[in-house]
């Protein structure tokens, strides 16, 4: 490291220089110098080559941050960013990999960089059914010359306001507009489309929604997703959200409610709601959620993420919701209604499966497999019923060889009838008439 030097007149010093003693002095490269009490900083010394082993080493280090040191293996490959580009009818050829326009069902242009659409195009395209153009900069409207249009994919696009939308998409299902930044004024254009059953909204930054007689245009609509929203006036939202009369599936996780408002499930609100997600909300106390308990076709509630399950978020053996569990219980009954309701109060968290046996006697990991199973030396064979008599044919033969005249003799025969029926059939079979134990026969008389 090379620092600048306090006294500019002085020149440079060498180690050799700096190790003498202030009376001393030496001539450096033709110059006498006096040698002076100078401190480690004003002085640049020359760098101390490192060994060859360790230059190779911090060659294939490289500082992605302050403080932050990565391999170049290890590092992530960035793909380079696309050129800016026009979507038309050979680019879709293109990645529908087909021959010709009325061939393509399905299209993926997703990353492409396209900053416009050239409508013309893709009004050959009258099969195409599901078209997904995820992080782009295209607008929507131009995608309503799709006849058959179905499903549209149009996350991180950057759309804000969109055109009227009156009369256009009659046939679209499936609409996503994840990760934009939308507003009121788009989400009630949105609200014009006839048929449209699924609408994506997540992380558009939206603080409110449209007012109730706007949303009710939403005459088909059966699952609406709000996730990681702004959204904070608990009454409002839920109040417009209800206002769709088909709402099936509501997801509202990753926002800032605080209750669920008895006004929502007042005069028939949300009839044919089956699951609702309050995830990761400011929910703090069990009554603000006991209106809950009157949507009678709900089947699903997801609570983790909220106050109101302690510390962590979480409640995994669900004493914190009990009232309004028994609350719905209660009110399902009265209704004559056997539908369930399951409440999520912990975060589902993937396991992976076991990994498999190996069979024994094929390495160190069937060997601990072995070691660990409770069984061993245990295999299975089929055996055909008719080769193992049930237990009452192994009863009766018994009894005959014991009763037998033709086995043991008339007299032994008769004698052995009569003790079996006095002191049951063992008795005549362990009789010690020997001093050493042993049984005598009594159809030999020994």
């Amino acid at each position: 490291m090379s620092v600048p030097m306090a006294n500019t007149s002085v020149p440079a010093l060498s180690v050799d220089s700096l190790a003498m003693k202030p009376s001393e002095r030496k001539k450096i490269e033709g110059r006498t110098l006096q040698i002076q009490h100078m401190a480690p900083d004003d002085v640049s010394l020359p760098p101390v080559p490192l060994p060859l082993m360790q230059q190779q080493r911090f060659v294939s280090v490289q500082t992605y941050g302050p403080g932050e040191g990565l391999d170049k293996r290890m590092a992530p490959k960035q793909t380079p960013t696309p050129r800016p580009c026009v979507l038309d009818g050979f680019k879709l050829l293109d990645r529908c990999q087909v021959e010709f326009p009325d061939e393509a069902r399905t299209c993926d242009v997703s990353g492409m960089n396209a900053t416009g659409v050239v409508e013309e195009d893709l009004s050959y395209f009258v099969k195409l059914k599901r078209l997904d153009c995820s992080r782009n900069s295209l607008p929507l409207h131009p995608f309503s010359v799709l006849p058959a249009l179905e499903e549209l994919r149009l996350p991180c696009n950057g759309l804000v306001n969109l055109q009227p939308l009156q009369g256009l998409f009659p046939g679209l299902l499936s609409l996503d507009l994840s990760y934009n930044g939308l507003t009121v004024g788009a989400v009630e254009q949105l609200a014009t489309l006839p048929n449209l059953r699924e609408l994506d909204l997540t992380c558009n930054s939206l603080k409110q929604l449209p007012a109730p007689d706007s949303m009710a245009q939403f005459r088909s609509l059966e699952k609406l997703s709000l996730e990681r929203n702004l959204m904070e006036d608990s009454s409002s939202v839920l109040l417009s959200c209800a206002a769709c009369p088909k709402l099936i599936e509501l997801q509202l996780g990753y926002n800032y409610l605080t209750e669920f408002v008895p006004d929502a499930v007042a005069e028939n609100r949300f009839p044919n709601l089956n699951t609702l997600s309050l995830a990761f909300n400011y929910i703090a106390t069990e009554e603000a959620l006991m209106p809950v308990a009157y949507l009678m076709k709900l089947e699903l509630l997801v609570l983790y993420g909220n106050p109101l399950l302690g510390p962590s978020c979480e409640d995994p053996t669900g004493e914190t919701i009990e009232q309004l569990a028994m609350k719905a219980l209660d009110l399902r009954e009265e209704a004559w209604t056997n539908r369930p309701l399951d409440i999520l109060t912990e975060v589902p968290r993937k396991r992976d499966p076991p990994p498999p046996k190996a069979p024994p006697g094929e390495g160190k990991a069937s060997q601990t497999a072995a070691r660990r199973s409770k069984y061993r030396g245990v295999s299975l064979a089929s055996v055909e019923d008719e080769l193992l008599p049930p237990a009452a044919e192994f009863r009766a033969a018994g009894n005959r060889a014991l009763i037998d005249p033709n086995t043991y003799g008339i007299e032994a025969g008769k004698a052995a009838q009569e003790q079996a029926i006095s002191h049951g059939f063992w008795a005549s079979l362990a009789q010690p008439d020997s001093d050493d134990g042993s049984v005598q026969d009594p159809a030999r008389g020994e």
